[in-house]
């Protein structure tokens, strides 16, 4: 029997939604480990939402509290939560894959001495020992892992566990912690614009680009006609434009149309190759070099 230890977090003393997906994932494992879960939180005081975790699966809500865990203090986190693990039977520990899990599991991993499964997208038990699955080649390929010793370092993909809900309460337990922040301080994070979702969170995410013409026509996409409520709007203005080959034009200079098959004139740089041609028409003269474009053209001589 093991338990699970699920690692959540919070912005602004308010617990974050992506906790409640971190707790249904080690909810499943505890299942299958036969043990429970304790949720553990870090914060400089009590946090909102904390006490809503037991309905998705937690049976313990842990905040740790120090003055300097307003902000992320990564240093200060990832010696908190290695102690807390080394003082309890766990099996696994869980963390979302968000920006702040990204940098806080590895820390955490690395205080164990243990190795680290990231960006899970599906868990489970097979013959006591934890397997995880994890997609790589950018999501082109599904990679099963098992894990093997205690405990099992896994970070959840978030929006891929639906966090369910249970008729149970969590008991609740609040230490305080002594330990220092560390060297590394968070000054400040940005929040999104109020009424807005963050990206990371946003059930569906509209994105517009370069057919809207200009920025200003962006608010097109805002518009509740058409846009599912709870989605989140992102434009695509700072995508570098695509290179465009230059027009096709003829050995005089000027444009060659669309039409005409004699053949075009472009930059050295565009050309792959050359080659000596000896054409039939008597208009040219009886022999020519030109370049083969790299780029296709509808002007562009017959190979």
């Amino acid at each position: 029997m093991s338990d699970v230890l699920a690692v959540l977090e919070q912005r602004d003393g308010a617990l974050r939604k992506v906790s409640h997906e971190v707790v249904t994932g080690a909810r499943r494992l505890a299942d299958a480990l036969g043990g429970g879960v304790d949720a553990l939180v870090l914060a400089a005081g009590a946090v909102q939402g904390a006490e809503q975790v037991g309905r998705f699966g937690a049976d313990k809500v842990i905040t740790l509290t120090n003055a300097a865990f307003g902000l992320y203090a990564p240093e200060g986190y990832a010696r908190a939560i290695a102690e807390r693990v080394k003082s309890g039977t766990y099996g696994a520990v869980t963390f979302a894959a968000s920006a702040t899990g990204k940098d806080l599991a590895p820390r955490v991993a690395a205080r164990l001495g243990r190795p680290l499964a990231q960006d899970v997208t599906d868990v489970d038990v097979q013959g006591g020992a934890v397997t995880v699955t994890r997609p790589v080649y950018a999501g082109k390929a599904l990679l099963k892992l098992k894990i093997t010793g205690t405990p099992a370092m896994i970070s959840l993909r978030p929006s891929v566990f639906t966090p369910v809900e249970r008729p149970k309460a969590a008991t609740q337990e609040t230490a305080p912690v002594e330990s220092p922040a560390g060297r590394v301080v968070v000054k400040q994070i940005k929040a999104a614009e109020a009424g807005t979702l963050d990206v990371a969170e946003a059930p569906i995410i509209v994105s517009g680009g370069r057919g809207l013409k200009e920025p200003a026509n962006f608010k097109v996409l805002e518009e509740p006609s058409w846009t599912p409520v709870g989605a989140r709007t992102r434009n695509r203005w700072d995508r570098p434009a695509r290179r465009s080959a230059p027009p096709c034009t003829s050995r005089s200079g000027s444009p060659v149309p669309s039409s005409t098959s004699r053949g075009c004139v472009r930059p050295k740089s565009l050309w792959r190759s050359t080659r000596t041609k000896t054409p039939r028409s008597s208009r040219w003269r009886t022999t020519e070099s030109w370049g083969i474009c790299s780029t296709w053209c509808p002007s562009s001589p017959k190979r």
